[in-house]
């Protein structure tokens, strides 16, 4: 297996460098500071590249669209230490078979790479929980205005009936709209409708 790790820092350069070699076997390495250091003729000799994305974002993401266009055989892993979702969004949608955040247990790390390695996917934990947190928060938007009436009333607690007579409806129609909200916004019952909200921090009115 040949490796091209890219990173500005020296420290991970050297300490990264020195996993692969030591503790993952890799004999096949090689180590640059920046894109402009490679040739595009050389990626066709390699099968797993290591980049960190700490800096020039612009060319690292038009870096990873061009890998993934032109060369769908190599295997990519970013290491993002500012946990920008933005750019973690960006680098799944691309197809790039991992994203960590830190460095912090080598056990993990070798353990991470080994899975990439043979072909599995790894996205670091609290990413993918930010990620679906915010896509929850976004969900508000394919509520209908009462739908929005009922659940701010859900989140206070309020029966189907108190709700009924608060918005000047049925219990028949306000049974439907809870039906509808959870649904939407892939709940299982009121209960998580009311910490859906509290943790959100929105307005539930339009």
């Amino acid at each position: 297996m040949r490796i091209l790790l890219i990173s500005e820092s020296f420290i991970v350069r050297e300490a990264v460098g020195a996993l692969f070699t030591k503790n993952l076997k890799v004999t096949s390495i090689g180590i640059i500071s920046d894109l402009y250091s490679m040739k595009k003729e050389d990626l066709e000799e390699i099968n797993f590249i290591f980049l960190d994305m700490k800096e020039n974002l612009p060319e690292k993401i038009m870096f990873l669209n061009t890998v993934k266009g032109k060369y769908g055989n190599i295997k990519i892993i970013t290491l993002d230490l500012n946990k920008d979702i933005k750019i973690f969004k960006r680098v799944v949608d691309m197809g790039v078979e991992g994203y960590i955040v830190d460095i912090d247990d080598k056990e993990e790390f070798i353990y991470t790479m080994n899975r990439v390695f043979k072909g599995k996917k790894v996205y670091a934990a609290d990413a993918l929980q930010a990620v679906v947190q915010r896509d929850k928060s976004n969900n508000l938007s394919v509520l209908t205005p009462r739908e929005r009436d009922v659940l701010y009333n859900i989140s206070k607690g309020y029966n189907n009936k108190e709700i009924a007579k608060i918005l000047y409806i049925s219990d028949y129609t306000v049974k439907k709209h809870v039906s509808s909200i959870l649904s939407k916004l892939n709940l299982k019952n009121r209960q998580e409708a009311i910490i859906y909200v509290n943790e959100n921090k929105f307005e539930i009115i339009s």
